[in-house]
This record gives C-alpha cells, sequence and structure tokens, in this order.
C-alpha cells in the first residue's frame, strides 16, 4: 500500500505532531506499507520531521517515508496562488490511482486554489481520498472562510465510495453525521505517545523558581501552589481567565505559562502576557524554560506542579487533557465540546471542568461588548445563514444575564482591566469571588487530592494500536457506496453548528 499524505508546511506545531505520531504508528504496526509519501508545500523543519519518524526503525522500513516538497500546495496569499487546473495535473500524474491520498485540514482556507485542485480530482472520482479534518474554516475563522467562497464553485464536502472523512473529535462526528455524511466520517483520535516521566522534584523546582526567576516576576508567591499552563501565550488560551482564577483562589497560586507566542498574529497578545507577569499582575513565572536550568525544564515543570490548568477557548484535540491524566495531576479546565467524547475517561479523577467564569461588570462594559459582537456578526452577514445571526444575536443579548459576565467573551484589554482590579480592588474581588463560589471550593478541593495513574486508560484509548485499528476500519471502508448530501446542504448545516459566539469571542479581534 502506498500513501502520500499532504499538508500544508511540517513547521513545529499540533497537527505536524500528528502527522509524525501517526506514521510512526503505522510504521510501527502496518505491514502491508509500502510508501509514505509526506507532500508539503515548504522545506522549513522537514529534514527534523524525517529524522523524527524515522528514529528507531531499520533502514529497510525508515526508508519508506519520503520527502516531496510542492510549494504550490503550501499557503498562500490573495494575489500570489497557483493555477487550479496545472496544479490538478501536477498532483494526478505524480500520486497514481493506486495511493491512498491523506490530506490534513484540505478546506482550511489557507490555499483555497489547492483544495479547489483537490475537489476536482474528488469529483472525478480517480483517486481515493480521505480529508482528515483538524480545524473547520467555518468555526470562526471568516476570513478563511471568505477566501475559500471566493475561489470554489461548490462547497468542498463531495460524497462517493473513494471519499471518506476523519475528524479528531466527537463534537465533530457529530457536526458531520447530522449534515448527511455519517457513513463518510469516521473518528479518528490523534494518537498519544507516553513518554516517560521526570521523577517529580518539586522542592527543586521551587528553589530554582525562586533563584532564577522570582526576582523578573514580582508577582510569584512563594510557598503557594504551581498551577502549570504548558502552552504558548496565545489569544485562544485565554491566559489572564487563568490569571485571574490563581488570585481569586481561597489559597493563591501560582500560575506557569511554558512558551512565548512566536507568529506575527500572536506576538502583541504574547507581550501583554509577558508585560502582566514581569509587572506583577499575573501571580506566578513567565516561561521559567528558558532559563536553561534543568531543574525548569519541560518534563521537570510537567512532574512537580501541584496542577494543570486550561482556560482554552478552543482546541481541536486537547492533548494538555490527556496529558494531565499522564502525569497524574490534578485538571482544572473550561469546559470546550470538544471534550463530549472523553468526558468518560476521567470519571473520580480529581478534575473541576467550568463553563462559565463570571466578573463584575459595569453596564458600560456589558453595553459595550454586547455591541462588539453585534458589529462582528453584522461583518459576517455574507458568510452566515439566516439562522445562525438569528442564534448568535440572541446569544449576544443575553451575554450579561445572570449577574457579572463572563471573562472569556471580553476584548483584551477589558479583560487585562479586570485583571488590574482583581489585584487593587478588594471590593471588586469580594463580587468575583461571589460570583465565582462553587467553582473556587471545588477547585481548592480539587488541587488538594491525589491522582491516580492513568496510563493503561489512555493507552486503550490512544495507543498506537487503537490508532491503527480506527485507520484500518477507515481504509476497509473505501469502495462502499454511501449517501451523497448536496455539498450546499452540508455546508449549511455546518455553518449552523458553528453558527455560536463561543466560536467568535472578541479576543481573537485584537
Amino acid at each position: 500500500m502506498r500513501i502520500a499524505l499532504f499538508h500544508y508546511h511540517l513547521k513545529p506545531g499540533g497537527v505536524t505532531d500528528v502527522i509524525i505520531y501517526s506514521i510512526r504508528a503505522l510504521l510501527s504496526r502496518m505491514g502491508k506499507l509500502d510508501e509514505i509519501r509526506l507532500v508539503t508545500g515548504n522545506k522549513e523543519n522537514t529534514e527534523i520531521v524525517l529524522e523524527t519518524v524515522r528514529a528507531g526503525f531499520n533502514r529497510q522500513v525508515a526508508d519508506k517515508v519520503r520527502l516531496d516538497v510542492l510549494e504550490e500546495i503550501g499557503y498562500t496569499e490573495e494575489g500570489h496562488s497557483p493555477d487550479p487546473d496545472q496544479l490538478k495535473a501536477r498532483l494526478l500524474a505524480r500520486y497514481d490511482e493506486d495511493t491512498l491520498w491523506w490530506v490534513h485540514n484540505y478546506h482550511l482556507g489557507k490555499n483555497p486554489e489547492f483544495t479547489a485542485a483537490l475537489m476536482s480530482i474528488a469529483n472525478s472520482g480517480s483517486r481515493k481520498m480521505l480529508f482528515h479534518i483538524h480545524d473547520f474554516p467555518e468555526c470562526g475563522r471568516p476570513g478563511n472562510l471568505k477566501r475559500l467562497n471566493s475561489v470554489l464553485k461548490h462547497p468542498p464536502y463531495p460524497s462517493g465510495s473513494g471519499i471518506r472523512y476523519a475528524v479528531i473529535n466527537e463534537r465533530d462526528r457529530r457536526i458531520l453525521s447530522d449534515a448527511g455524511m455519517e457513513e463518510s466520517v469516521s473518528l479518528l483520535t490523534n494518537p498519544v505517545p507516553l513518554l516517560p516521566n521526570a521523577p517529580g522534584n518539586p522542592e527543586g523546582m521551587r528553589k530554582a523558581l525562586e533563584e532564577l526567576c522570582a526576582k523578573d516576576n514580582p508577582g510569584y508567591i512563594p510557598g503557594a501552589p504551581i498551577l502549570l499552563y504548558p502552552v504558548r501565550a496565545i489569544r485562544r488560551k485565554n491566559i489572564i481567565e487563568a490569571a485571574i482564577l490563581a488570585k481569586l483562589l481561597d489559597e493563591p497560586a501560582n500560575l506557569i505559562v511554558t512558551l512565548p507566542g512566536v507568529s506575527a498574529q500572536e506576538k502583541e497578545y504574547s507581550r501583554i502576557v509577558e508585560s502582566a507577569f514581569k509587572s506583577g499582575l499575573i501571580p506566578g513565572i513567565w516561561c521559567p524554560e528558558a532559563t536553561g536550568d534543568e531543574r525548569l525544564s519541560y518534563r521537570q515543570l510537567a512532574s512537580s506542579c501541584d496542577a494543570v490548568i486550561s482556560t482554552s477557548i478552543q482546541e481541536g484535540f486537547g492533548y494538555l487533557f490527556i496529558n494531565a491524566l499522564h502525569w497524574q495531576k490534578p485538571l482544572l479546565a473550561r469546559y470546550l465540546d470538544i471534550l463530549d467524547g472523553i468526558l468518560n475517561l476521567f470519571g473520580d479523577y480529581p478534575r473541576r471542568f467550568w463553563a462559565d467564569f463570571r466578573i463584575p461588570a459595569t453596564e458600560e462594559l456589558k453595553i459595550k461588548t454586547q455591541e462588539a459582537y453585534q458589529e462582528k456578526i453584522r461583518n459576517m452577514e455574507p458568510n452566515l445563514s439566516d439562522k445562525a445571526i438569528k442564534s448568535m444575536n440572541s446569544a449576544v443579548s443575553k451575554i450579561a444575564a445572570g449577574g457579572g459576565i463572563d471573562i472569556s467573551y471580553l476584548k483584551v484589554e477589558d479583560q487585562l482591566d479586570a485583571l488590574k482590579l482583581a489585584g487593587n480592588n478588594p471590593e471588586w474581588l469580594v463580587k468575583a469571588k461571589l460570583l465565582n463560589r462553587e467553582l473556587l471550593d471545588s477547585a481548592g478541593r480539587t488541587l488538594k487530592a491525589r491522582a491516580p495513574q492513568m496510563d493503561r486508560t489512555i493507552e486503550a484509548h490512544f495507543g498506537e494500536a487503537s490508532f491503527v485499528r480506527n485507520f484500518n476500519e477507515i481504509l476497509s471502508s473505501f469502495g462502499t457506496k454511501t449517501p451523497s448530501p448536496s455539498p450546499d446542504k452540508v455546508r449549511e448545516s455546518v455553518e449552523k453548528s458553528f453558527g455560536r459566539i463561543d466560536y467568535l469571542r472578541l479576543l481573537y479581534d485584537d
């Protein structure tokens, strides 16, 4: 069997990690695998990816993985795009009918012409194609969706006996199933490699934090619990909410964020968060790994912290949640709908999920926030159905119902104002604690709980064997005729599913 695996790039990041783990799983457990062609549009980091994928395999197996760099399939900008027909011809000439085309994030909107070429090939029925969706353009990406719609003749949801879809969470499987594609879509959760945990050394970690980091992070509280947020400081991670929660706990805690944001779109947000740490607004430490001290390495922080926290407002799979189980650390996390398919794994595990974290809000802040969302919805009207627009406007009208306002719906500047009030306004602090009393009590108890060993459970659900079994089930389904819903109806249903202000938060506008 031959596979051509397509992705726009292989730069460090979530999808690249999934590709690495997936290929290694297939190499380990699929005997009838002749070749995997990694097809990407950018040379950056490709040698490192190849080396990582091949590591530990004998030469015969390692050489099954080859690399093709086709610049035409990388991210593009308007006015600098390939011709879809020429790209189609080149792809067909390179990857024959005996090759499975495994395309990751095929319709993200970062290269609409590549998507157009793929749609033309898919509709011809000349190739077996597995469209692996990590992110939907309909999910809070209006710019991407607009670009995609400007190039494609029809929505990018073809069907047929040679077309299958893979999604990484139960929410997305349900969305496509409800759109009429139930027999074409499969849940293919990301493989989770269980790397050995470092021996815990909380005392050494705390000593290193105080010796090397506390001076530059004046909000650090010696001896207080350590909440690890192992992420880059990017907007969707909603870090200021985690900082305010750390302040509101009856026993205030330290927050650690591990990496800065580096992309052009995220650098300003990362700078704001870093400044909040360096000015003492956030209790905790900014990026302690940068010291280079082994006591503050990623593995040591994971093994020695008191708990893992996540206030992210959007994830595709959510490695952080599974890693918390592997590290045997209590988990404090904002609930996300992508968790629906794995919540049962947590059982009695010490965790506290919340869907609402409210702060006191003036009438001025409420009106300002509502008007900002209404303006955002108006700007998106050409790309939204009437039902989606009506539903979102209804949600906006209720955004401040029940007292206070959920901080995750605020702009960054307003979140920052709330963080300042949490530090210098005792009256505001008392009101905020009252609004979140049950959550704060439960979080405090969770922090003190002892976490059980969960590796067997993780392996059973997300190990290589589980991934390859699910992948093989998808392969065996090719050739079976499936219902062919109208792509327009599929798009309308998908837009309706993502037509919620949860996916349009103002955090993304700064």
